[in-house]
């Protein structure tokens, strides 16, 4: 498969993700005390410049999943669109991710296209995607830290500067979900292997 087939393969299946997950999109579901809806407040809350106070708002620290949220509700208004853009968006890249790490994995750009296309119609993944809470935010930079670890086997300066882009990764996938320390290893191992291509 070309470069060239391989990209447009990917954009329609991105398209085709997005699509899949407009049509499964169901807002916040308003229960009170539900994550969703306290994740809400909180973002709201920091929308109006209000920082995170208290027991019940602990929950602010999660600077890569409820800020950018904050950042959604100060442009376009709090609702129920303006609170799925950001898991939305990072349920793409975790698409992409997935082609990329199957293309660095195996050099072969129809594995890296089927990878993606999985990811993208699985149906947890989609649900997840228009729900305002960590569960797609946090598996896309881990997803992307993985990627970045096996890119740091190159060696050399370039090495180095995509080790330093692992580490970053998983500490913003920590600040969406303080759970995403577990996969250290995963992303430990993904550096320390030797080249993948050779492998496949």
């Amino acid at each position: 498969m070309s470069r060239r087939a391989a990209a447009a393969a990917l954009c329609g299946i991105v398209a085709v993700g997005l699509a899949l997950r407009a049509w499964a999109f169901a807002g916040i579901s308003g229960v009170y005390l539900a994550d969703d809806t306290r994740y809400a407040a909180v973002a709201q809350n920091l929308a109006n410049g209000y920082a995170p106070r208290g027991d019940a708002e602990w929950f602010g620290a999660r600077v890569a999943f409820l800020w950018p949220v904050a950042g959604a509700f100060r442009a376009w208004g709090a609702g129920d669109a303006a609170a799925a853009a950001w898991p939305l968006a990072a349920s793409a890249g975790s698409v992409v991710a997935a082609y990329l790490i199957a293309w660095e994995l195996t050099g072969k750009r129809r594995v890296a296209v089927w990878a993606a296309a999985v990811l993208a119609a699985t149906p947890l993944e989609v649900l997840v995607a228009t729900r305002l809470r960590p569960d797609a935010v946090m598996p896309a930079f881990i997803a992307f830290a993985v990627w970045a670890a096996l890119r740091s086997r190159r060696g050399g300066t370039r090495g180095l500067a995509w080790a330093a882009a692992a580490g970053a990764l998983l500490a913003a996938a920590w600040s969406a979900r303080e759970m995403a320390l577990v996969m250290v290893p995963v992303v430990a191992a993904a550096a320390g292997r030797p080249d993948a291509r050779r492998l496949a």
